[in-house]
């Protein structure tokens, strides 16, 4: 089955986490051409790897608290909170406390 995103001008509602078979998930929330919004749920202790995105993009905490390690060293942030990186930036995500995070990725016009 297809991915459902939300199209423009559909309300997203960011309070309660997605949640498949009982347990919050990350998950796409939006995609277009030119932009992506992901949900992305941060349990205390795990994270994503360091990884990179070909596009500028901003992390959003919306609850609990997420370290974000990049080049330049560590910063955490936490519930209303957010930090813009550079296209190409190593960085890599831990959740501190359990933590939700938006994450907006724009991507570079063709």
């Amino acid at each position: 089955m297809a991915l459902k995103h939300a199209a423009f001008l559909d309300v997203i509602d960011l309070r309660t986490p997605h949640r498949e078979h009982g347990e919050a998930v990350s998950v796409s929330l939006m995609k277009t051409a030119h932009m992506q919004l992901l949900q992305l749920v941060l349990p205390a202790g795990k994270g994503l790897p360091q990884h990179a995105v070909a596009g500028e993009i901003t992390i959003q905490c919306i609850t609990g608290e997420v370290s974000v390690t990049s080049r330049d060293g560590i910063r955490q942030l936490r519930e209303d909170q957010l930090m813009a990186l550079a296209a190409h930036e190593p960085h890599a995500l831990l959740g501190v406390r359990d933590a939700t995070v938006l994450v907006t990725v724009l991507h570079a016009a063709e």
